[in-house]
């Protein structure tokens, strides 16, 4: 399972257990707007930053070539 922690946050997520796959993550907050996106390629796991993200509640969707997943975390400073 992919797993994303901390959470909450002050800002920095590390995605884990992603598949050896191209990965889509996107990033939507509470009024389904996709603030950010990044492509994963080819890594088991990776540190993002979302420092530019305000403080609040973020959906997540990592979408890959076999497997989705999604989820919420909460940003708080």
């Amino acid at each position: 399972a992919i797993s994303l922690y901390p959470n909450p946050t002050s800002g920095i997520i590390t995605i884990n257990n992603l598949r050896l796959t191209n990965n889509d993550l996107r990033i939507t907050d509470v009024l389904g707007q996709e603030v950010y996106r990044q492509a994963i390629i080819n890594q088991q796991s990776s540190i993002i930053n979302l420092s530019q993200l305000s403080t609040g509640v973020y959906f997540y969707k990592i979408i890959g070539e076999k497997e989705t997943a999604s989820g919420k975390f909460v940003i708080m400073r």
